[in-house]
């Protein structure tokens, strides 16, 4: 019996280190020196979309692992987009990320959240 503890212990363990970072909800971001914006994202799966204030910005994504998300930003007010990836935090409430400008190979600048709602 005691074995058969264990080993459940150790498969609800494996499956809960095994789920999916969370990125949903409303976050106040900062990227690159001092650009701020409320970004909301809604996640179904491993597909992550969602918005952001600044210049009618829009995030789709994928969750690539267990915390980092990958995905394309684009912006209707100015044109502009690129690539961006945000990493959550154990606790799930901030990310750390970086974002580049389509065309260049490296990343331009980092891009921060702290979750909000």
């Amino acid at each position: 019996m005691k074995k058969t503890s264990i080993i459940i212990a150790v498969a609800f363990l494996s499956i809960a280190n095994s789920a999916l970072a969370n990125f949903s909800g409303t976050w106040q971001t900062t990227w690159g020196d001092s650009g701020v914006t409320r970004m909301t994202l809604h996640q179904s799966g491993k597909n992550v979309t969602g918005t952001y204030t600044h210049q009618n910005g829009f995030i789709d994504g994928y969750v690539a692992n267990k915390k980092t998300m990958r995905g394309s930003w684009t912006q209707s007010g100015n044109n502009r987009a690129g690539v961006v990836q945000f990493t959550l935090s154990p606790d799930g409430r901030s990310f750390t990320g970086k974002y580049n400008y389509d065309g260049e190979d490296s990343w331009t600048g980092t891009w921060n959240g702290v979750k909000i709602k």
